[in-house]
């Protein structure tokens, strides 16, 4: 029975690490989107137009 309880506790806690690291990825993504600069966004909207995913037609 005891073997149980730890292998609960265990998962539990595997668990919340699993999320706190994920909310840490997002936090540190999400602050580092914030501070990009305008040459760091235009990188991002350059790649995303490269991935094909813009919805702006290509002039030319």
């Amino acid at each position: 029975m005891r073997d149980v309880e730890s292998a609960y506790e265990v998962k539990n806690y595997v668990r919340l690490y699993l999320v706190t690291l994920s909310r840490a990825r997002n936090l540190i993504s999400n602050s580092w989107r914030n501070e990009a600069s305008g040459d760091q966004r235009n990188v991002l909207r350059h790649n995303r137009m490269i991935c094909g995913k813009s919805k702006k037609p290509k002039k030319g």
